[in-house]
């Protein structure tokens, strides 16, 4: 189903959007817990963001692609004057793989993402494990995916 869409600059010719500029869902664990997901191609103002947040009793973390050697975190048991989200720098020796790349306080990019993503995958096969996340990762993910879209058609809730 498209949406209708003025044409460029104000023109009188519509044309229907068929490609999925932005969903969300919600997702029900076993556990009790909820959460939300959204993604959007559309969004003013955003590069290349992936946003993963982790919020709960205890303290609340979030990772943004956009500035992926920071980490935002709060404690719940933090005083109040002083409670609230502080950044984190993730870029000391004591962090994973920083310590492969640069001096302290020096930051990677996306392209060292990738290298040590080879060198996971490449340890698991010497060591003889199954790196992750795995290809069974991936197609648990492409199943959440395809729920979310029957869930859309069907307007229900439909299991994993």
């Amino acid at each position: 189903m498209g949406i209708p869409l003025v044409g460029h600059q104000g023109s009188a010719q519509k044309k229907m959007v068929t490609i999925n500029d932005a969903a969300n869902f919600l997702g029900s664990f076993q556990c009790g817990a909820l959460g939300v997901f959204e993604t959007s191609n559309m969004s003013a103002g955003r590069k290349n963001a992936l946003i993963i947040g982790v919020n709960g009793r205890h303290g609340s973390i979030r990772f943004d692609l956009e500035r992926m050697n920071e980490l935002d975190v709060n404690f719940a048991d933090e005083q109040s004057e002083t409670q609230g989200f502080r950044r984190i720098m993730v870029t000391q020796p004591e962090h994973a793989y920083i310590k492969n790349w640069w001096p302290a306080g020096h930051v990677i990019g996306w392209e060292h993402t990738f290298v040590h993503q080879i060198y996971e995958f490449f340890k698991a096969i010497s060591e003889g494990y199954i790196p992750e996340p795995s290809f069974l990762d991936g197609l648990k993910c492409q199943e959440v995916v395809e729920a979310a879209a029957h869930a859309d058609e069907t307007h229900q809730w439909v299991a994993v």
